[in-house]
């Protein structure tokens, strides 16, 4: 069965501040000493398993001139536009539907977040093509992650049992949502609770019957408005706003989850880049034109700014980030 990628890229995401900012999110900016952004590492990535005329990019009208710039060799009409953000089950369904209207056959669908880092070897692909195949047997595919630490940020996967001996498809008992600290390091202890990494994989088919089950008024809204019977303008933006784990996953009983077998870091905190950056010898990451590492007494900091004024503050285990005008400067959270 053909594979198709959607890459959700409409998200305001506001954690990195000020480096992230809801006029350029997260999926816009870099993380590494590359300089590659999220999306672009993001399309890089999956290029390696579809082809490019293959991948859609779902956001809003104010992204799409950074997606032209950052990635001018992607085909312009295979980024779809919402009117307006409704969360990702309206997200997700609105972008099947028109893919499907463009094909006009059915095919397995990955949905990738684009502002992840991702190790892009032969790991991803090996994982992504196990997803695949329980997509093409009728099944609802999670990826999930082995935990290396408590994180409190994400949302966990309870898995049960292992569908077939060595297949790395396990059952879902549950899906949990962000837990304490004290949760967290239980869910850890426990060993059979997986980071929810946001990656899913379905049959187009698959995707649209389960949601015309549990969220009949939200397909039916969507179908009318891909299909042109709807010309209310304001349609999408009545739509309820819901995700798309409490729309479907959470109620489905084709849900199944693949252990990733590849690297992944959901970028969620700055913490993300003390661990995509090489450290100088006293712990510090520095992003900076002007500031050298060697002169500074600084220790255990992440600093992104070419403002020698912004270090006029404690010298060990902060966070001192400037973008333009906005400046950051606080501890590190570190548990």
């Amino acid at each position: 069965m053909e594979k198709v990628a959607l890459i959700m890229a409409g998200g305001k995401g506001t954690r990195l501040w000020p480096l992230s900012t809801e006029k350029k999110p997260k999926q816009f900016i870099s993380v590494t000493d590359d300089h590659k952004t999220l999306i672009q590492k993001t399309v890089e990535r999956i290029s390696n398993i579809v082809p490019l005329s293959n991948i859609f990019i779902i956001t809003n009208e104010s992204y799409r001139q950074y997606i032209c710039e950052e990635i001018p060799e992607f085909q312009l009409d295979n980024i779809l536009v919402e009117a307006c953000g409704r969360n990702t089950a309206p997200a997700i369904l609105y972008s099947a539907l028109l893919i499907k209207k463009r094909l006009k056959y059915d095919f397995t669908m990955m949905v990738f977040p684009s502002d992840h880092m991702i190790s892009t070897d032969e790991q991803f692909s090996e994982t992504l093509e196990i997803a695949c195949k329980a997509a093409e047997a009728d099944k609802i595919v999670t990826i999930g992650v082995k935990p290396g630490y408590p994180e409190i940020g994400y949302g966990y996967i309870h898995f049960g049992k292992c569908l077939c001996k060595n297949s790395g498809v396990f059952e879902v008992q549950q899906f949990k949502e962000k837990p304490s600290y004290d949760v967290a390091c239980e869910y850890i202890k426990d060993g059979d609770y997986y980071w929810n990494s946001g990656i899913f994989v379905w049959k187009c088919s698959v995707l649209c019957s389960e949601l015309a089950k549990y969220e009949n008024d939200l397909f039916n809204q969507v179908k009318s408005i891909v299909d042109g019977e709807n010309n209310d303008n304001h349609a999408y933006e009545n739509l309820i706003a819901v995700s798309i784990d409490y729309a479907m996953l959470e109620k489905t009983d084709k849900v199944v989850s693949v252990v990733a077998r590849f690297n992944w870091d959901d970028v969620g905190s700055f913490e993300a880049f003390f661990r995509h950056n090489d450290a100088d010898k006293n712990g510090n990451v520095i992003i900076s034109r002007c500031i050298r590492s060697d002169v500074l007494e600084f220790r255990n900091c992440l600093i992104i700014t070419d403002n020698i004024s912004d270090l006029n503050c404690d010298n060990e285990n902060m966070i001192i980030v400037r973008n333009g005008t906005d400046v950051l400067v606080r501890q590190r959270l570190i548990p």
